[in-house]
Parts: structure tokens; C-alpha cells; sequence
């Protein structure tokens, strides 16, 4: 018997062409990493546009706060008046309104 000094090839393990194998098992990482930066994408712009609604949703509860005190004050004047004296005042104040009789007297404002 003569021993020859090739390789013998054991059974059921073919020798794969060099860098083919390899391309092949990237694959999926590359599919992997390329969700995974898009994901990383949407999640960034969905933070920047629920900070935007948060800041929108502070101003308009602000503004919501507001235009409850003025329908507050708004209620609160018109519950007073209902009230004659109340009434007599404002147009005292307001309108210069004198009684019969009465002498309306005027104090000049400070100029500055």
C-alpha cells in the first residue's frame, strides 16, 4: 500500500469556495442592523413630535385656565347686576350719571 500524500476529504463536508459562505451569513445581520437603525430613527422623531404635543398641550391648558377666569368674572358680573345699587355705581362711575339735585365734581388727573 501506497499512502499518497493528498488531503482525503472526510465524508459529508464539502470545502466551501472562499468568501461566498460568508456573504451569505452577513446577511442577515446587515437586515438586522438595518431595522434596527430605522427603528432608532421613528423613535427618535416620535420623541421630538411628543415633546412638541406636550409643549402644545401645557399652552393650551394655559389658555384654558384663562378663559375660565374670564367666565368666571364674566358670571360674577352678571349675577351683580341683578343688583340695583350695583347698578346705580357702574353708571355713576362709568357714565358720569348724577341725580336730580346732585352737582357732579371732576378732580383733574396729575400730569406726569
Amino acid at each position: 500500500m501506497h499512502v499518497s500524500s493528498a488531503k482525503q476529504v472526510k465524508p459529508g463536508k464539502q470545502s466551501k469556495p472562499a468568501g461566498k459562505g460568508n456573504r451569505l451569513m452577513r446577511l442577515p445581520y446587515l437586515v438586522i442592523i438595518c431595522a434596527l437603525s430605522w427603528g432608532g430613527v421613528n423613535f427618535w422623531n416620535q420623541t421630538d413630535r411628543l415633546h412638541d404635543r406636550e409643549q402644545k398641550v401645557s399652552a393650551l391648558e394655559q389658555k384654558l385656565a384663562e378663559v375660565q377666569q374670564i367666565n368666571d368674572d364674566t358670571k360674577r358680573e352678571i349675577a351683580r347686576l341683578n343688583d340695583k345699587e350695583y347698578i346705580e355705581q357702574k353708571l355713576r362711575k362709568d357714565y358720569g350719571y348724577v341725580k336730580p339735585g346732585e352737582t357732579l365734581f371732576f378732580h383733574p388727573k396729575a400730569q406726569k
